[in-house]
């Protein structure tokens, strides 16, 4: 892969950006699709394979809103230092733009934290803890109390009080 003066990279044998991949449709379809010859457009150096002619039109108009962020390298990998071209076919679209990742699992957002369930949430309050509570109040020989350092545990240590002697 090259990058093009604009930034973007391309393939340095066919010269297409993003491998010849839509990036229009991105945006319109929410999927990856391959172009066709007879649709390209040179940006910057870069030849772009579009499927139809309006999505020909749209990119040409607005190539700094199709075309992929950070020229199309893995943000993850540049945010380590280290210029990797995106795949096209791991991809993710959001407010701020279309990026490309080289793994899959970097496309991929993290799923979000889930909130505690109402059958936990009702066994919580059915015991009457509070999690978050410390444990200085805790049930003396019990194994918050045990845990919290204020109880020693009633089991006597291995080898406690006995020397051991070399023979």
């Amino acid at each position: 892969m090259a990058a093009t003066p604009s930034g973007w990279w391309s393939n340095r044998y066919s010269g297409l950006a993003i491998e010849g991949f839509d990036p229009v449709a991105y945006f319109t379809d929410s999927i990856a699709v391959q172009g066709v010859a007879d649709f390209e457009a040179s940006e910057s150096g870069a030849v772009w394979a579009l499927p139809q002619r309006g999505n020909r039109a749209s990119f040409v108009a607005h190539p700094e809103v199709y075309g992929p962020q950070f020229g199309g390298y893995d943000p993850v990998d540049l945010g380590r230092g280290v210029t990797y071209a995106g795949n096209p076919r791991f991809w993710l679209v959001t407010d701020s733009g279309f990026y490309l990742f080289g793994r899959e699992k970097a496309a991929t957002p993290s799923p979000p934290i889930r909130p505690v369930s109402q059958r936990r949430q009702r066994a919580l309050a059915g015991a009457g803890t509070d999690p978050w509570r410390s444990n200085q109040d805790a049930a003396e020989g019990s194994p918050q109390a045990m845990n919290s350092g204020t109880m020693k545990s009633a089991r006597p240590r291995r080898n406690a009080g006995r020397r051991l002697s070399n023979p």
